[in-house]
């Protein structure tokens, strides 16, 4: 009850910090190779298709293992057969978010080059 009712004047200032992280997701993956998205609307994450011809697993095993970031496979999610999605959270702050995506960058750049 206390948090209906106390103060909410932290509830924009969130929602601001949220969405400027969203906005670098979605820029950044929108200049990466290999990525595409559908801009969450209302969530604190995102299911960007990923398009290397490997499952989705691959990714996420390599991108973790070589790259050291963290990414949920979609096919954990239930996705559909035949697609390749990952789970990206973006609630990490901007530098640490700038840096997932050089590294995402990287990897795909190699990955694509193959």
């Amino acid at each position: 009850k206390p948090a209906l009712e106390g103060p909410q004047d932290h509830v924009a200032a969130t929602n601001a910090i949220l969405r400027r992280r969203q906005d670098i997701m979605v820029k950044r993956l929108a200049d990466i190779p290999g990525w595409s998205l559908t801009p969450p609307t209302g969530a604190f994450y995102a299911f960007p298709t990923i398009e290397f011809g490997v499952p989705d697993t691959e990714v996420v095993k390599e991108l973790i293992l070589d790259y050291g970031v963290v990414l949920v496979h979609g096919s954990g999610f239930g996705q559909k057969a035949g697609t390749e999605h990952v789970r990206i959270v973006f609630l990490p702050p901007e530098d640490v978010l700038d840096e997932a995506f050089n590294r995402i960058a990287a990897y795909s750049e190699k990955k694509l080059s193959r």
